[in-house]
C-alpha cells in the first residue's frame, strides 16, 4: 500500500537511484499546466538523515497520455505522496534554478500518486495508472478507516495506459448498470480470485461477508457515479440490519474520534455523538457562558438493555459570546474537538474549555453541517484583551470522511431510537469518488523558529528551538517553576509585547516567555542572559491571558558557542537575524516622542500627557484605564460607555489595557488626576472596533503630574484644551434653541454651498461633455465596487507587464518563483451622486494622489495594510461597508455618507466614451 511504503530520502535517490518499492512525500512548490503529453513540477521533500529535517527541492516531470495528465490536477502548495515505481532519475551537471539538488525525476510509464488540494475543502485525490492486478488489489482498501471493510465490487480491468481512479459504482445486491462488454474468461477468473480475497479479509476483520455478484460490474464511461435513488421498502430490512451493526469511532487525517466507551480520564479527546439532551446557556459567577450536552453513540447505547445506556455529559464554556457555545438540536450529530475527560462523582464527564473547544453539528433532517442559528458575532477572534493574542475560532469545519461518518451515525440513531417514525422519503445512497484520505501522520518533533511554533502545529505543539536568553526570573510561589524570556529574532504575532530595561523597544515583539518546570527549572537557573542554547521538547500553549507561551519540562538543553555557527545552521541563522536587527537605527528612551491623541500612529511607542477619566478592575479580566487629552481621533474605539464621565468625549478617549506588572497601578491612581504615560503603544482590534492602548512591562510607566506646577509644557497644553472644551460645552448648553424655534425643513449642506459658491459642475452637464478636462463636483458616494475593500487590488508582473490572477502567488509566464517582479496595485470604483440625483462612476486607481504614501500589499491577507487603506477612504465612504455587510444578511442599512467636493478628471477610452478618475476630494467650504 502506498501509505505503508517506506519513504526514500532525496540524498539516497541521488546516490543510489530510485527504489521502486519506496515512495517520496512532500509538497509541490510549483506546478505548470500540461503542455501536450508533459507536465513539469517543482517539489520539495524532507531529508530523513538529519534531525533538522532539511528540505530538498528538485523537478519532477510527468510524461503521460493527455487523458492521464488531465486527471493529474495538482497545484502549487499541494501535499503529495508519490510511488517511485517507474521513476527515472537523471543526474544533472549543475543545479537548476529554484532547485537544491542536481537531479530530476521523470515518470513516463505510469504514476501512482496521492495528493491533497489546498482549497477550502482540502480534497484528497488518488491517481494510479499501473494496470497490474496486484496494484488494483492493494488500492481497494486505500480509503478505508480502521474497522471499516471495503464492500464495493472491483471495477472492470482497464486497458493499458488508461488511468484508474478511486471511484466505485453503487453496490446493492444486483446492479442496474451494464458494462456492455462481456469480460474474458481470464478476467472473470481473476476477479473471482480478487473477490475471494476481499471476502476473506472482511471475515477476518469481523465484518459481514459481502454479497457475491454473479458478474463484475464495469463502468465504461469512466465517470464516478454520484447518486442513485433506491426505494426504502426494497432495502429496509438490509439497511436496518447493517445500520444497527455500525461500529463507532473514526480515524481521519491527523485526528482520532474516539468511541464514547473508549475514552479515559485525563485525556483530551475528540468525539462524535447524538445529542439526547442539552441545557439552556447560562452565565457563571465568573462571567463566562456555559451549557451542558448529553451525547450517545453505539458504544454506550444498548438496544436490548436501555437501563445500561448512559449518555456522556460534556460541559462547554466560552468567555465572550453566547453564540460560540454549541447550539445543536436534539437528535443532531455533534462533533466536539479538544474535550478534556475528568471524573466527577464516580462518572466520566467532559469539559470543553473556552480557548480549546471546537464544535460543529450535523442535521440529519436537512443533511447539512451547521453552527447554530444565524448570528452576527465574529467567527474568529484573538483570545487576549482587545481581541489580540492567539487567534481562535470555536467553529469546526469537518472534512468529507467526518461528514460521511455523521451520516452513518444519524442513520443508526434513526433505527436505534425507540418509537422513531420511519421517514417516507427515498433513501439516497451516495457514492463519492476519491474517498481515500491520508492515514494518521506520525509526525516527529522538528526544529522550528518561534514565528513558526504554535499549540496546533504538529506534533501537538512540540518543537525544538535555538534561542538567546534575555532574562531569567525565579517563581517565588513555586520553586519547581523558573521563567525565561528568550528570542530567536523572529516574531510570532500571537505572543505579547514585552517591555522592560532588559528588552529594547526594537526587540519587544520578538520575545517568547518559557515556563521551565521540574528538571528544566534547575537547568534554567544556570542559563545566562546573552548566551545561546538549543532547547529540545518545548511545547507551545495558550496562557490564561490568551497569548502564546512555551513550556519545557525536560532538561534537554545544550549551550552553544558562537564559534559553532559554521557547523550549526540554526545558530548561524539566528546570529544573522540578530545582526540585521541591530543594524537598524535603535530608539533610545529620549527618542520616544510625546504625541497628542490626534497624532498617534499604530504600532509605535510614544509618551503622552492625559487626564484619567475612568478605570475598570474586575476579577478574571485585565484592568483598563480610560484617559483623554481632549484631542479628536476618529480611529479610536467606539466601545466607550455613554456615561457621565465620557459624555461629549467620543473619539477622544483611549482605552488602555494593563498587563504584567502594570496591572497593579490601578491600586494607586485616582480619577481626575493627570499623568504622563511612557512607552504606550496603540493597536487596532476588531473586538473594540478601533484603536486601543496597551501597557506592559515592569518599569514605572505612569508618572503623576502636579497641575499647580507650570514648568511642564505638555501638562499646560492639556489644561488649556480642557478649559476650552468645558467652555464649549457650556456655550452649547446655553445657546441650544427650543424645539419650536428650529426651522421646519433645514436645507441640506450641499444645497446651501452650491448656491453660495458656483464653481461646481452638475453631473448631468458632465455627461454631455466628452472633452477631457477637470471638474469640481459637489456630491456624495452612494456605492463602491468591489463590494469588499479587501478585494480592491490586483497583482501585476512588472517583467511581463500582465495582470497575475489572485489565485496565483507569482507570474507563471516568467516563473517568478522568488516574487521579484510581483507588484500589488490598488483599484476601486465609486458611484457619486449629486443633489439632483444624477450619478457617475469614478475610478480610484493605484496612481491616485489619494492613495499616495500607502504601503502596497495584498489587502486580502495583510490586515494592517487593509486597515490603513480603509482609514484613508473612510471619510468619504461613510457606512457603505456596513451597508454591503447588511446585503449579505438581507438587512436594509440606510446609506449615510457626507457631501464632499470631488475633483474629477475625464479622458476618452478606446470606444470614444468618456471615463472618469478621482483626483482628490475636500470638505465642503462654509457658505
Amino acid at each position: 500500500m502506498l501509505h505503508q511504503a517506506a519513504e526514500q530520502s532525496a540524498e539516497d535517490i541521488l546516490r543510489n537511484g530510485p527504489d521502486e518499492n519506496k515512495c517520496i512525500a512532500g509538497r509541490f512548490l510549483m506546478a505548470w499546466p500540461p503542455s501536450g503529453k508533459k507536465m513539469e513540477t517543482i517539489a520539495t521533500i524532507s531529508s530523513s538523515s538529519t534531525p533538522e529535517t532539511a528540505k530538498y527541492t528538485f523537478r519532477i516531470y510527468f510524461e503521460l497520455t493527455e487523458e492521464c495528465l488531465a486527471k493529474l490536477q495538482v497545484s502549487s502548495h499541494d501535499e503529495f505522496r508519490l510511488s517511485l515505481k517507474g521513476a527515472v532519475m537523471e543526474k544533472l551537471s549543475q543545479i537548476q534554478k529554484l532547485s537544491s539538488l542536481p537531479m530530476q525525476l521523470t515518470f513516463s510509464d505510469g504514476v501512482h500518486i496521492q495528493w491533497k488540494n489546498r482549497g477550502p475543502n482540502m480534497e484528497i485525490k488518488t491517481l494510479n495508472t499501473w494496470s497490474s492486478s496486484e496494484s488494483r488489489d492493494v488500492d481497494n482498501s486505500w480509503y478505508l478507516s480502521d474497522g471499516e471493510s471495503d464492500d464495493r465490487p472491483v471495477p472492470a480491468k482497464r486497458r493499458h495506459g488508461q488511468s484508474e481512479e478511486t471511484t466505485y459504482p453503487s453496490h446493492s445486491g444486483t446492479s442496474n448498470l451494464s458494462s456492455g462488454i462481456e469480460p474474458s474468461a481470464t478476467e472473470s477468473k481473476r476477479y473471482r480470485r480478487m473477490e475471494a480475497k476481499r471476502q476473506k479479509l472482511a471475515k477476518r476483520e469481523g465484518n459481514k461477508p459481502l454479497a457475491d455478484d454473479s458478474e463484475p460490474v464495469s463502468n465504461q464511461s469512466g465517470k464516478p457515479l454520484e447518486r442513485k435513488d433506491v426505494s426504502p421498502l426494497s432495502l429496509q430490512s438490509q439497511v436496518t440490519e447493517s445500520v444497527l451493526e455500525f461500529q463507532p469511532g473514526l480515524r481521519t487525517g491527523s485526528r482520532i474520534y474516539s468511541a464514547i466507551k473508549d475514552i479515559q480520564r485525563g485525556l483530551s479527546v475528540s468525539v462524535i455523538g447524538i445529542v439526547t439532551n442539552m441545557s439552556i446557556p447560562t452565565m457563571t459567577h465568573k462571567g463566562d457562558w456555559a451549557c451542558s450536552i448529553d451525547i450517545v453513540d453505539p458504544s454506550n447505547y444498548h438496544l436490548n438493555d436501555l437501563g445500561r445506556s448512559q449518555a456522556l455529559k460534556i460541559n462547554c464554556f466560552t468567555k465572550r459570546y453566547r453564540e460560540w457555545l454549541p447550539h445543536p438540536k436534539i437528535g443532531d450529530v455533534i462533533i466536539l474537538c479538544h474535550v478534556k475527560i475528568v471524573e466527577y462523582q464516580g462518572s466520566l464527564t467532559g469539559t470543553g474549555y473556552a480557548d480549546k473547544l471546537q464544535w460543529a453539528a450535523f442535521s440529519s433532517s436537512k443533511g447539512e453541517v451547521h453552527h447554530g442559528p444565524p448570528n452576527n458575532v465574529p467567527k474568529q477572534e484573538g483570545l487576549a484583551d482587545g481581541g489580540l493574542g492567539a487567534s481562535f475560532s470555536p467553529f469546526f469545519q469537518p472534512d468529507s470522511p467526518v461528514i460521511r461518518y455523521c451520516v452513518k451515525l444519524s442513520d443508526w440513531w434513526r433505527e436505534a431510537k425507540p418509537n422513531v417514525i420511519p421517514t417516507t422519503k427515498k433513501l439516497q445512497i451516495e457514492e463519492k469518488a476519491n474517498q481515500s484520505y491520508l492515514p494518521i501522520s506520525r509526525s516527529h518533533r522538528v526544529h522550528r523558529l518561534i514565528s513558526e511554533a504554535g499549540p496546533s502545529v504538529p506534533p501537538a505543539g512540540y518543537f525544538d528551538c535555538t534561542v538567546e536568553v534575555l532574562k531569567g526570573v525565579p517563581n517565588d510561589g513555586f520553586r519547581r517553576v523558573y521563567t525565561l524570556f528568550v528570542t530567536d529574532y523572529t516574531r510570532n504575532e500571537h505572543t505579547p509585547i514585552f517591555q522592560g530595561n532588559w528588552c529594547s523597544s526594537s526587540l519587544s515583539e520578538y520575545v517568547l516567555q518559557l515556563e521551565m518546570w521540574d528538571a528544566s527549572a534547575e537547568a534554567a537557573q544556570n542559563m545566562r542572559p546573552g548566551h545561546y542554547y538549543l532547547i529540545k521538547n518545548a511545547r507551545m500553549k495558550i496562557n490564561t491571558a490568551g497569548y502564546y507561551e512555551g513550556k519545557v519540562a525536560e532538561a534537554k538543553i545544550t549551550e552553544l558557542q558562537e564559534a559553532e555557527a559554521e557547523t550549526n545552521i540554526h545558530l548561524k541563522s539566528l546570529l544573522e537575524r540578530k545582526q540585521q536587527l541591530e543594524a537598524k537605527p535603535t530608539k533610545t528612551e529620549s527618542a520616544t516622542a510625546y504625541q497628542l491623541i490626534q497624532d498617534i500612529t499604530e504600532g509605535k511607542f510614544f509618551n503622552c500627557t492625559v487626564e484619567l477619566l475612568h478605570l475598570v478592575n474586575r476579577p478574571e479580566h485585565s484592568p483598563c484605564l480610560y484617559v483623554t487629552d481632549y484631542t479628536l481621533n476618529p480611529q479610536l474605539t467606539a466601545n466607550v460607555a455613554n456615561s457621565p464621565w465620557s459624555r461629549g468625549l467620543q473619539k477622544r478617549i483611549i482605552k488602555i489595557f494593563l498587563s504584567q506588572e502594570q496591572r497593579h497601578v490601578v491600586d494607586s491612581v485616582s480619577i481626575g488626576s493627570y499623568y504622563c504615560i511612557r512607552k504606550l503603544r496603540i493597536r487596532h482590534t476588531e473586538l473594540e472596533q478601533g484603536y486601543c492602548g496597551f501597557l506592559g512591562g515592569n518599569e514605572k510607566l505612569l508618572v503623576p503630574l502636579n497641575p499647580n506646577k507650570t514648568d511642564n509644557e505638555h501638562l499646560n497644553g492639556l489644561l488649556r484644551r480642557r478649559e476650552t472644551y468645558i467652555n464649549k460645552i457650556k456655550r452649547a448648553q446655553h445657546d441650544t434653541p427650543k424645539v419650536d424655534q428650529l426651522p421646519p425643513n433645514p436645507p441640506s449642506p450641499a444645497r446651501v454651498v452650491s448656491k453660495a459658491i458656483q464653481p461646481f459642475t452638475r453631473i448631468m452637464d458632465i455627461r454631455e461633455d466628452a472633452i477631457p478636462q477637470i471638474y469640481q463636483i459637489c456630491a456624495k458616494v452612494v456605492d463602491f465596487h468591489p463590494l469588499e475593500l479587501r478585494e480592491a487590488f490586483y497583482q501585476h508582473c512588472s517583467r511581463c507587464n500582465v495582470e497575475v490572477p489572485k489565485k496565483h502567488r507569482a507570474c507563471t509566464r516568467c516563473s517568478d518563483f522568488e516574487h521579484d517582479y510581483l507588484e500589488y496595485k490598488y483599484q476601486l470604483f465609486l458611484m457619486l451622486e449629486d443633489e439632483d440625483g444624477y450619478q457617475i462612476f469614478v475610478s480610484v486607481g493605484d496612481k491616485c494622489p489619494l492613495l499616495a504614501g500607502l504601503e502596497r500589499g495584498s489587502l486580502s491577507e495583510n490586515d494592517m495594510i487593509l486597515r490603513k487603506f480603509c482609514d484613508r477612504l473612510q471619510p468619504m465612504l461613510g457606512n457603505l461597508a456596513a451597508m454591503h455587510e447588511g446585503l449579505k444578511s438581507e438587512e436594509n442599512v440606510p446609506v449615510d455618507t457626507p457631501y464632499l467636493c470631488f475633483e474629477v478628471g475625464s479622458w476618452s477610452v478606446p470606444d470614444a466614451r468618456p471615463a472618469y478618475r478621482l483626483i482628490k476630494y475636500e470638505k465642503l467650504p462654509l457658505p
